[in-house]
């Protein structure tokens, strides 16, 4: 979720992990919900990797007005 989108999945589980902030010393501040896709593209390079995903996440993973997005290309070794 993009900041300043109200995100009620990641408030009610702040309010959740709060109650574990005695136990562990710590406190919690903000939580934020949000999806990871991982998909394994076969491509001649990473320019082109990169372009296919980009369209994946245009056209049918994200929405722009609430969803923020990262592309992170990794090789795959044999």
């Amino acid at each position: 979720m993009k900041l300043g989108i109200p995100d009620s999945d990641g408030s009610s589980a702040q309010k959740t992990l709060a109650r574990f902030n005695e136990e562990f010393g710590v406190q919690v501040g903000a939580v934020r919900k949000g999806n990871v896709y991982t998909i394994e593209i076969e491509a001649p390079d990473e320019k082109r990797a990169r372009t296919a995903a980009e369209a994946y996440v245009d056209r049918l993973l994200a929405n722009p007005v609430h969803q923020d997005c990262k592309i992170e290309i990794y090789p795959v070794r044999p």
